[in-house]
């Protein structure tokens, strides 16, 4: 297929005759003096928009400004020229600019559409762009611009596409006449080639041949000098029928009837798509026939619809049809009009349009209203409508309806959408809709195309409906038509009791309606809110219906105050009314509870010896209960039974009774013994009926117990042994002995349990226990067994409980040393285990079906240490049995670590599978296992792996010293595994030196960390950059880098001898002022010196290889630096100085600090500059003032360090200068330092150093991070005997360490005792160790000489280094092997709050059969003596201190132990609120809390609503205007506890009030009356006034109540007048006005109304049928 691209431009002009007079005539003039306008800037970019590799169109881009602030119109129009200078093409646009906006704008030419005939359209062409301004349609000159030889391609590859033939009847030769038919075969405004188009003339009935001819390369065929009459003609391109049509030659060589004809497609409104048709008729006759016109009728093709027609009016002889529909088309052309000569028939195809648009209409539209609830007036309307389309198609359109209510508010919208087609008739409706409230309507209707927001067409109309059926609800007025209440005296006591109120609601709809009136109580006296009640009741119309409430009675004496409201169904606010009045408690009701005194008349109590031994064992109490109310009510006794020689509750009991007033009622509590001999206290607390507290009393008693008593039971003697279970020669198990007893003589059930700890750290390890039964003293001898899982040493603790588990006797065995068992694996046969193991299944390559098993998990071991240990899976066949695959990996684990590793697997082929997981430890020994069995899993896709995206989630670095360590954690978007690759490039002065790399296997999101890490060979300064590729079998696709800059590394191995600096305020040149600043540097080439003022401005600097000077300084304060290089990378020292100046230094006191760090191997204060005799790692530091031989004593240096690992600086060294005022620190590690220098208290100076020796020194070292001591009094005699050593050991080596802690234990030079710990120390971690020991020596003075050792060769037989030691000495007493009793704790302190009873417990260690007193102090002031356990109230909240005192006659021991009590927030127990109410009413809002007694005093109450906050329990608010509104209340005690409710509020709309009502009392027919009214709304809303005057006219709507009104006729007229609130709140008033007849007017006095109302029904129907489309 060959096509040239062409335009319209080119077929117009071969068609000269359709477009010889479609010219534009543009006026030009020369450029404006007003403004100046201008090409600010341009450019070009060409394109080559069929893919031949030719350029084949070019765009220009430019900006024009102008020097005028303001909006300026321009034309832009670009010239195209060949390189012989002729004219091929042109294209101009027009524009609006504004100043200097950076405007762009587009202007582009396409080769296809060169005009050049003669000659192809090759390059090279030349561009000239002309700038205009426009102003009133004249265009003046402004400026220009040429680009020249650019070179440009005819194309040569066409889109794929509909091909067809436009065709013309033309004279296309020199003799005028037209006779000749052309061709032109296109694809949109490509010419296409080797088209055969055949040509039939009809001769007669006959269709002869004519002859056929084939397109050429500008797409164009011709038959010339044919003759007159009808031909047909039919195009065929590769082989298939495309086109065909019919035509009509009319010539003659004198007449008019020399007709040439053309139909065409093209893109004529120049919007970029190929979608309008043009017709053409031409004549060569006189200027009349020329525009006799043309007639084109345009057809669907396919069902033959009319799709459009034009023409025929007679002017001009051009129709275009803009804009057509993609599809196909048949068009009949005629001559002048549809009853001329058919000139052309024919087929055209549309290639779609960008902007086709139809227009749509209300071709009719009508409402129905109706009358659902048959009151007699319509309350429900219903609207239809026919929309019509101009396009005979399915179009969607969307119709949009609006209500607006008399007032202009909006109330209602509704939204439809439908499909149409042309002008079929097609009626719509909407869904009937009802108003809430009478009144008239404004409709509105509004249609919009298939675009969504184009309005096309609307209508409007009013209506006038009633509420109805089809409303949510109808607002009727209600009211308390009448109302009473009647007050009785029930329990005859000569005040009213009891009260009953009645009421008749009414309402003014003729109808049953349902109301509710709600009720509430406020008692008068004090505000609180009694009661509250609701009842529901339908009424009718005017009824007379009375309602009476229940009977109700106060619970106290008081003046009461009763709130009544009305509510509608719909709870409106209607009506209410309220009244005051006394009332008393009735206490003869049922339904009330009234508050009298009651209280203990009288009280006593008996005791007996029921085992006839002597002393009482059983007690009965009475007591006699009274009241003040002459009248039978319910008490209740409660009685409470305490331990007075314990403090412990040990019983208890409650009673009711009914009294009646005074009378003698006796009453007695059943017999009580107790279950241990002792003094008992009884309570007893009297409660009324409302269980309100009324009185108590209490007395103490001794009783013995007669049965079930309480007996004592103790360890009578107690052993162990330890033995070796597993016959290793260690002993690794405990059995430990004892014998219990009792005193009573009978059988009991104990209970003991031992508890093993940690001798070194006291921690909780173990436990066993056992049950038994004894007898009296009778000697059982039992035993609990316990087996170590660790070599050391254990505490253990033997505790005794009866069968109640009261605690009763316990004994300890100390430093009881048991080794581990063997067998288990790891060292000393310790277990290893798991921890947790999970497995799972997924589907990894999201095919549907799982391919991936996964096992997470984390191995443990019970041993301190590190272990190797090796993780197995074996996988098996689950169908066969057969071995499939298997996994091991072996690692290390320490202790109880939380450590996370997993494997996944994939098999070969689908199936079911068995996994056995095994834990082995490192002798081989299994430690445990787990099996998952049955696991379905499908084969995994490949390339999941390269599928997804990777990148860098995080990254950091380190450098320490010439080495940078570079961390990462990748991450990828793939679920699975995904391998990638990590490069490093390293770059020194923009070139790369060196290149590392690694890879490793990431999953998902899963929190990697891997790190790679480099060194410099030479000191300098590096970038690197880092970049991540995937790829299974190497680094495949790039995904993600980043730029680590400007890292300073020194050399490696450079700095043993390390780096020396100075820095000196001196006198260099020798004019004797010290004002001369000297910088030094040794062991490196050199640094940069650099100097400021004390504002931190630049002053002086530069790099020197060793020595720098800065002379004549200012007096004054400076700063130095000596840093690497001149970026201040890396500083070596940096500090502040003091410069004399000109003045004599006998007169300052200002004190300069000098810092250096160089070399003094021998430490004997004469330090070398050269750091290679030995390293430069000694801080020196000089005070003086001026010279150096004035030196300053006693100043204080404070010195710390940087600790890299963890970020902040430590505390490292202090010195003090000397009387030379030079002072020193030795053997510096290496690192950076800061130190502040203090005289006389006050901070004179401070500074920073470096320290470069042995930074590369691969020595691991370890140290005593933190090391102290802790004395303590074990016996709790008061004196010190035995004392713990804490130790955290660190090391900041990047490898392990074996390493041996030694404390040494010595009395007076004798080693009496001696711990030790062998331990590995892992990589840049830490380990804290504890050792306790206890003087069971002697008293004396014992020193503790600890030793940490670094193991070389992992034991104590090969290489040890010493890398720490300490000696402290503490005089401690002899350790007391009995340790008499002590306080171990108070039990029940975890939940106090203020205001409740708590009990607590003391516990006591060591009481044995001791008789102890044990006396409180609660810390509030109140004291308990001699109880073991206190029951007690706090009345405030807060932090208290308990002490407790226990003694007997040889000793005495106290303890303190804190309490928080904590606060109670307020409770809210009741909100009287009115939850539905009405606008413009001051309303009462009020609420019942309580709190603990200390808290009511300072309480408050906070009310929040819509736009106030009121304080106060009691507040009023006034809510001006209706709605729900949310009020929230919170009450807040002074502690900070506080309680918050919300409750929602209903406010009613209220119908405006008439305030003044003014009426004609009569009038006569024709004369205007008068009317003025005025009405107020309780709320804030706008009152609208309506009149209906009865006499069939149109309500009058007004805003002001005044109206003016003239009656037609006379007659008596009933006037309804309305005053409306903008809520619907309506009141109306009907007033009969009589209206008086006047004299009869003759006929001749006006005319009538046939012509003049038909003519206005016309306008109107017009008006309503009128379209737009």
């Amino acid at each position: 297929m060959s096509q040239n691209r062409n335009s319209i431009s080119k077929q117009v002009l071969a068609w000269t005759a359709v477009f010889a007079l479609v010219l534009s005539i543009l006026p030009y003039s020369v450029a404006d003096q007003s403004s100046n306008e201008y090409f600010a800037s341009w450019s070009y970019e060409l394109e080559d928009t069929d893919g031949d590799n030719q350029d084949d169109t070019v765009m220009f881009t430019f900006d024009v400004d102008t020097n005028v602030t303001d909006y300026v119109e321009v034309e832009v129009d670009m010239e195209v020229r060949d390189d012989n200078g002729n004219y091929v093409g042109s294209e101009g646009d027009n524009y609006e600019i504004y100043w200097t906006d950076n405007d762009t704008f587009e202007i582009g030419w396409f080769v296809d559409d060169c005009d050049d005939y003669d000659d192809d359209c090759e390059g090279p062409f030349d561009f000239h762009f002309r700038l205009y301004e426009v102003i009133d349609d004249y265009w003046y000159y402004e400026d220009n611009f040429t680009e020249s030889d650019i070179y440009l391609y005819e194309t040569t590859i066409v889109p794929e596409g509909v091909v067809q033939v436009d065709h013309a009847v033309l004279a296309d030769d020199d003799d005028g006449l037209h006779n000749d038919l052309l061709f032109i075969a296109i694809m949109e405004d490509y010419n296409v080639e080797n088209v055969t188009i055949e040509l039939e003339r009809k001769v007669g009935t006959q269709w002869v041949d004519v002859g056929d001819e084939e397109t050429n390369d500008d797409g164009e065929a011709a038959f010339k000098n044919m003759s007159s009459g009808e031909y047909r003609w039919f195009a065929e391109y590769e082989d298939d029928d495309i086109d065909k049509g019919h035509t009509f030659v009319f010539y003659s060589t004198t007449s008019d009837n020399n007709i040439g004809h053309v139909g065409v497609i093209d893109d004529f409104d120049g919007d970029d798509d190929f979608d309008d048709f043009i017709f053409a008729r031409w004549s060569n006759g006189s200027e009349e026939s020329i525009n006799d016109g043309v007639y084109v009728e345009l057809f669907y093709d396919g069902n033959n619809t009319l799709y459009d027609e034009d023409g025929g009016d007679g002017d001009g002889f051009v129709v275009v049809f803009y804009d057509v529909e993609e599809g196909n088309y048949t068009f009949n052309l005629y001559n002048e009009n549809s009853s001329g000569d058919l000139m052309q028939t024919g087929w055209m195809h549309s290639y779609g349009s960008f902007n086709t648009n139809h227009d749509e209409w209300f071709e009719d539209w009508d409402y129905e209203t109706n009358d659902e609830d048959n009151n007699g007036i319509d309350d429900v309307i219903t609207i239809e409508y026919n929309p019509d389309t101009t396009c005979n198609c399915t179009v969607e359109i969307r119709v949009e309806m609006e209500v607006y209510n008399e007032t202009g508010s909006f109330v209602h919208y509704d939204d439809y959408e439908y499909e149409i087609n042309g002008t079929d008739e097609v009626w719509f409706e909407t869904d009937e809709w009802s108003p809430d409230e009478e009144g008239n309507y404004t409709f509105e209707f509004f249609l919009y195309d298939e675009g969504g927001w184009e309005e096309e067409d609307s209508f409007n109309f009013s209506a006038y409906l009633e509420c109805g059926s089809g409303s949510y609800y109808c607002n009727y007025d209600e009211w308390f038509e009448d109302w009473d209440y009647e007050t009785e005296d029930n329990d005859n006591n000569g005040e009213d009791d009891t009260i009953v109120v009645g009421y008749n609601p009414d309402t003014e709809c003729n109808c049953s309606v349902d109301v509710y009136v709600e009720t509430y109580v406020i008692n008068a006296d004090n505000g609180d809110y009694v009661y509250y009640d609701y009842y529901d009741h339908e009424i009718t119309g005017t009824e007379d219906d009375w309602f009476e409430t229940d009977d109700w009675s106060p619970y106290e004496d008081g003046n009461y105050t009763f709130y009544f409201g009305l509510y509608d169904e719909n709870w409106n606010d209607e009506d209410n009314f309220t009244f005051t009045t006394y009332l008393e408690c009735n206490a003869e009701s049922n339904n009330s509870s009234c508050d009298y005194d009651e209280w203990f008349e009288d009280w006593d109590y008996e005791t007996n010896d029921t085992n006839n031994n002597g002393v009482d064992d059983t007690i009965v109490v009475g007591y006699n209960p009274d009241t003040e109310c002459n009248c039978s009510m319910y008490v209740n006794v409660y009685m409470d039974i305490e331990n007075a020689d314990t403090g412990n509750y040990v019983g208890g009991d409650y009673y009711d009774h009914e009294i009646n007033g005074t009378e003698a009622d006796w009453f007695e509590t059943d017999e009580w013994s107790p279950n241990d001999d002792g003094n008992y206290t009884f309570y007893f607390i009297l409660y009324d009926e409302n269980y309100n507290w009324e009185d108590n009393f209490s007395f103490t008693e001794y009783l013995e117990c007669v049965e079930d008593c309480d007996a004592n039971e103790w360890f009578e003697s107690s052993d162990y042994e330890t033995m070796d279970t597993d016959s290793d020669n260690l002993d690794d198990t405990i059995e430990v002995s004892y014998n219990p007893d009792t005193d009573c003589d009978c059988d009991v059930d104990i209970y003991v349990e031992m508890s093993v700890y940690y001798n070194s750290s006291g921690d909780w390890v173990d436990w066993e226990g056992d049950e038994y039964t004894i007898n009296s003293t009778e000697e059982d001898w039992f035993t609990l067994s316990w087996t170590s899982h660790n070599s050391t040493s254990y505490d253990f603790e033997v505790t005794l409980y009866d069968n109640n588990w009261t605690y009763e006797d316990s004994f300890k065995i100390y430093g009881v040393y048991l080794y581990q068992t063997s067998g288990a694996g790891g060292p000393g046969d310790d277990d290893e285990y798991f921890d947790w193991i999970d497995a799972y299944t997924y589907d990894n390559d999201g095919d549907g079906y799982n391919d991936t098993a996964e096992l997470d998990y984390d191995a443990d071991t019970t041993c301190e240490c590190w272990v190797n240990i090796t993780f197995e899976v074996e996988i098996f066949d689950n169908t066969t049995g057969q071995y499939v695959d298997d996994y091991e990996d072996t690692y290390e684990i320490y202790h109880d670590d939380d450590d996370y590793e997993y494997v996944d697997w994939s098999p070969e082929y689908n199936g079911s599978f068995d996994f056995y997981v095994n834990l082995y430890d490192e002798d081989g020994n299994l430690e445990d296992e787990e099996q998952y069995l049955d696991i379905e899993l499908h084969v995994r896709s490949e390339g999941s792996n390269s599928t997804g995206d990777e990148w860098f989630d995080y990254w950091d670095y380190d450098v320490d010293s010439y080495t940078i360590d570079i961390g990462y954690d990748p991450d990828t978007d793939c679920y699975c595994e995904v391998r990638v690759w990590a490069y490093i490039d390293v770059y020194q002065n923009q070139s790369k030196i060196d290149t590392i790399s690694d890879d490793y296997y990431i999953f998902y999101d899963d929190s990697d960390w891997f790190t790679q890490d480099w060194t410099a060979d030479d000191e300098g300064v590096y970038d690197f950059r880092v970049v991540l590729f995937d790829g299974e079998n190497g680094p495949d696709n790039y995904e993600d880098d980043f730029w680590i800059s400007d890292v300073y590394l020194s050399s490696d191995g450079e700095n043993g001898e390390g780096i020396g600096h100075f820095a000196d305020i001196t006198d260099v040149d020798d004019d004797g002022y010290i004002n001369d600043f000297v910088g030094f540097v040794e062991g490196i080439d050199g640094a940069y010196f650099e100097i400021y003022d004390e504002n931190e401005n630049f002053l002086d600097g530069d790099y020197s290889e060793d020595i720098w000077f800065s002379e004549n300084l200012d007096e004054g304060w400076y700063y130095h630096r000596i840093n690497v290089d001149e970026a201040g990378n890396q500083s070596y020292q940096e500090g502040r100085f003091y410069s004399y100046g000109y003045s004599s230094v006998n007169n300052s006191d200002i004190i300069n600090v000098h810092q250096a760090v160089l070399q003094d191997n021998d430490e004997d204060g004469d330090p070398d500059l050269d750091c290679e005799g030995g390293p430069c790692d000694d801080a020196y530091f000089a005070a003086n003032i001026g010279d150096w031989d004035n030196g300053v004593q006693d100043v204080t240096i404070d010195i710390e360090r940087y600790d890299e690992d963890n970020g902040y600086w430590d505390d490292y060294a202090t010195t003090y200068t000397n009387e030379s005022g030079h002072a020193a620190v030795f053997d510096n590690p290496c690192g950076e330092y800061r130190w502040e220098a203090y005289y006389d208290g006050n901070n004179i100076d401070e500074g920073y150093y470096t320290v470069w020796a042995y930074c590369d020194d691969d020595e691991p070292y370890a140290w005593f991070d933190e090391f102290y001591f802790t004395v303590n009094d074990e016996d709790e005699d008061g004196n010190e005997d035995s004392v713990t050593v804490h130790y955290i050991i660190a090391t900041d080596c990047d490898c392990e360490m074996d390493l041996l802690l030694i404390l040494d234990i010595f009395y007076e030079n004798e080693m009496i005792d001696t711990f030790e710990e062998h331990f590995t120390l892992p990589a840049n971690e830490n380990m804290e160790i504890t050792f306790k020991w206890a003087n069971d020596h002697a008293e004396g003075n014992i020193t503790f000489v600890s030793v940490l050792e670094y193991l070389v060769d992992g034991d104590k037989e090969g290489e040890i280094i010493l890398q720490e030691e300490n000696s402290e000495t503490f005089y401690l007493d002899a350790l007391n092997d009995e340790p008499e009793f002590f306080i171990e704790d108070v039990i029940g302190r975890d939940n106090a709050y203020e205001g409740k009873y708590l009990q607590l417990d003391v516990i006591l260690s060591n009481v044995g059969d001791e008789d102890l007193v044990v006396d409180w102090e609660m810390g509030d002031g109140n004291v308990y003596e001699n109880v073991y356990n206190v029951g007690h109230v706090y009345v405030e909240d807060g932090w208290y201190e308990i002490l407790v005192h226990a003694y007997n006659e040889n000793q005495y021991v106290n303890a303190s132990f804190e309490i928080y009590v904590k606060n109670m927030a307020p409770t809210i127990l009741n909100i009287m609120i009115d939850e539905n109410v009405n606008e413009g009413d001051e309303l009462s809002f009020n609420i019942q809390y309580e709190d603990v007694p200390s808290d009511m005093d300072n309480i408050s109450v906070q009310w929040v609503f819509p736009d106030e906050v009121l304080q106060g329990a009691f507040v009023q608010y006034t809510f001006a205007d209706d709605g729900e509104f949310l009020v929230s209340v919170e009450v807040k005690d002074g502690d900070g506890g506080s309680t918050m409710e919300q409750k929602m509020v209903i406010v009613k709309n209220v119908a405006p009030i008439f305030t003044e009502f003014v009426l004609p009392s009569g009038g006569e027919e024709g004369v205007a009356m008068d009317f003025f009214v005025s009405a107020t709304d309780p709320g804030d809303d706008t009152i609208t006034y309506t009149f209906d005057f009865g006499d069939g006219t149109s309500q009058l709507i007004t805003q002001t109540g005044n109206a003016s009104h003239k009656f037609a006729s006379g007659d008596s007229f009933e006037i309804i007048i309305c005053a409306r609130d903008e809520d619907g709140g309506e009141t109306c008033r009907t007033e009969v006005i009589p209206v008086a007849l006047l004299e009869q007017i003759e006929d001749s006095g006006l005319p009538g109304f046939g012509i003049l109302g038909v003519i206005s029904a016309l306008g109107a129907i017009t008006l309503l049928r009128r379209r737009t489309h």
